[in-house]
Formats: C-alpha cells, structure tokens, sequence
C-alpha cells in the first residue's frame, strides 16, 4: 500500500489514533480458540471448535490489514492502552461463554466503527480495507447470534436473564468508552456520540430474537449433517 498522504492533519491525526486503537483490539483474541480446544463445554464439539479457531485467525488477519494502512499512514501501532488492558483483563477472568460474550460487544462496535471508516474517510485504500473489515465482522455478529442461541436454549431461564442483562450492560459501557476515547475521530467524521449508539442498537436489534438465529444454526447443522 502507498503512503496516504491526502487526509487533513485533523483527521489523519484522529483516525491514525482510532485505527491503532482497534489494530491492538483485533490481535488480542488468540487465547479464546486455545480455550475452546480445552473446553468440554457441552454446546462445543468439533466443529465448532473449528468455527472459533478460524473466527480468531481472521480477527488476525484484520490486525495485520490495519498494521499496512497505518504504516502507509506513517502511525506507530500501540503496545497497550488502559481500556485495552480493562477489556482484556476482563476476558482472562471469565469463562469460555463470556468471554465470547464480550467479543461480541466488541465486534458490534467494530462493525460500526469500521462503517463509519468507509463511509466517511475520504480515502479510497483506507475505506477499502475498512468497507472488507466491516463485512467480515458481520458476518462474526450473525455467527456470534447463533451460537449464543444454541448456548441460551441450553441454559436455565435465571442464566438467560443474566447473560442478556450482561451483554446490554457490558454493550452501554463499551459504546459510552469508545464514545469519549474516541471523540476527536468521530468528531472529524461527524458522528455523534447518539449516532454511535444507534448504530450500535441496530446491529444487535437487527439480529434480536436470538431465537430466530437458533432456527438457522439448526438448519446449517442439519445441512452440515447431510453434507458429511
């Protein structure tokens, strides 16, 4: 990729911070597929493990996508920073289903921030990369849906109260975060903090009941089934 030279220093500035930000996000998943590999969690079985264990190499792969655009953008990647140490010292203490819980939460802001990368950057490599990004992630949030639908149909009803009630309150902080720690990118994109929120909402209510999503997990199991 050439170096990006035609952003305003406002915004090369912002987004070459944000786009660090999420490149250290999107490399730190690797421990959930050696967890799922271990686990006799009773809604895993081979596949997938398997489904999870490709699920982290793209997340990789996104990682290293980003580390071009902001080597093109002449931008230092980051080592750490206090919400990525929150975020990943939160998933180390919970187990294999909330951990995946709360990557969801990260892809639903993903896939919002990644949108607003390729809709409003005015650049046609970075809104590129962005616009590929942003599908893949939605296709993680259905199949992020699905499973969750699996797990919850197994699970007691108190549980499935609590893990909803989770996901929403864990989804309120991640969106409240990113909406401060990120202010000076979705100000020179012209998003605010509301809009960022709706666009967060409608990911996940657009994928709501989760019920709906077992219906297809049970199908592409069947399909799978009769494929083997």
């Amino acid at each position: 990729m050439q170096r990006i030279r035609e952003l305003s220093p406002e915004l090369h500035d912002a987004l070459g911070r944000a786009l660090a930000v999420f490149q250290l996000g999107e490399a730190g998943e690797g421990r959930v597929a050696h967890e799922a590999a271990r686990s006799d969690a009773p809604f895993l079985d081979a596949a997938l493990v398997e489904c999870i264990d490709l699920y982290v190499r793209e997340e990789g792969r996104h990682a290293r996508e980003l580390l071009r655009v902001l080597r093109a953008m002449e931008v230092e990647p980051l080592r750490r920073t206090p919400a990525e140490r929150l975020f990943r010292w939160t998933r180390r203490a919970l187990g294999l289903r909330q951990k995946m819980l709360t990557i969801a939460v990260a892809e639903v802001v993903g896939v919002v921030f990644y949108g607003l990368v390729h809709e409003r950057v005015a650049c046609p490599d970075v809104a590129a990369v962005a616009k590929a990004i942003a599908n893949d992630e939605a296709a993680h949030l259905d199949f992020q849906a699905a499973l969750f639908a699996e797990i919850l149909r197994e699970a007691s009803p108190a549980w499935r109260a609590l893990a909803c009630a989770a996901f929403f309150a864990v989804g309120a902080g991640a969106v409240a975060t990113v909406a401060i720690d990120q202010r000076a990118f979705l100000r020179a994109v012209g998003c605010s903090p509301a809009e960022l929120g709706r666009r967060c909402l409608h990911e996940v209510t657009s994928r709501w009941p989760l019920e709906d999503r077992g219906a297809v997990w049970a199908s592409l199991t069947r399909q799978d089934a009769l494929a083997a």
